[in-house]
């Protein structure tokens, strides 16, 4: 079915539906929540326009997330992105991150199977 053939339904059954599947379905209501956010939305439309800037701003966040499970003690987020910004900026460390990130998509063999890298690898932060 394309989005063309939902033109010709009724929007209240429409409506009553993805109630539904709000209410049932966690994913589909994260997605909703999410891509309803206005900032989400902007942020959304300039960083994943194209495959490479999705990845780029995929790789990006990705390190956000990995200072943000490092660090002993809580972070507040001017200081996470002041140790994003020195890592990216670092030739050293930021060869290692874009090595890395581009692991998440590749398979290792382990005992003859391949398998998918789930998460990425801890990064350490040069001095």
């Amino acid at each position: 079915m394309s989005l063309t053939d939902f033109n010709k339904f009724n929007l209240e059954l429409i409506d009553q539906y993805g109630k539904k599947l709000y209410q049932t379905n966690e994913n589909y209501k994260q997605l909703a929540n999410v891509m309803e956010h206005p900032e989400f939305k902007e942020f959304f439309d300039k960083h994943f326009d194209t495959l490479d800037n999705t990845k780029t701003i995929l790789m990006f966040i990705k390190l956000y997330q990995n200072i943000e499970k490092s660090y002993i003690t809580e972070l507040n987020p001017y200081q996470k992105i002041a140790i994003l910004d020195g890592l990216i900026k670092d030739k050293d460390n930021r060869q290692e991150i874009v090595d890395k990130f581009l692991q998440l998509s590749l398979y290792e063999k382990e005992d003859g199977k391949m398998q998918r890298i789930q998460t990425m690898p801890n990064l350490t932060y040069k001095e």
